[in-house]
């Protein structure tokens, strides 16, 4: 399990990375690009996904924890 809770991910690629379970809390992922990135059962509480590319192509979305917590725009 991932732990990257807190992190500077601005403008990283996790284009088709397993962040299965990965605890992405309060995590900036600004500009990162998530497509086809796998985030089922990930912590999104606090995430920040604004202007996040391939957000559409993400596997296990639904299945994210606290996915209303996260900061879309």
């Amino acid at each position: 399990r991932a732990q990257l809770a807190f992190a500077n991910l601005t403008r990283a690629n996790f284009a088709g990375a397993s962040l299965f379970r990965a605890d992405l809390s309060s995590a900036d992922l600004t500009g990162a690009d998530l497509t086809g990135a796998d985030l089922t059962e990930a912590n999104l509480d606090g995430t920040i996904l604004k202007q996040a590319k391939g957000l559409d192509q993400v596997k296990g979305m639904s299945k994210a924890l606290n996915r209303d917590k996260a900061i879309w725009n």
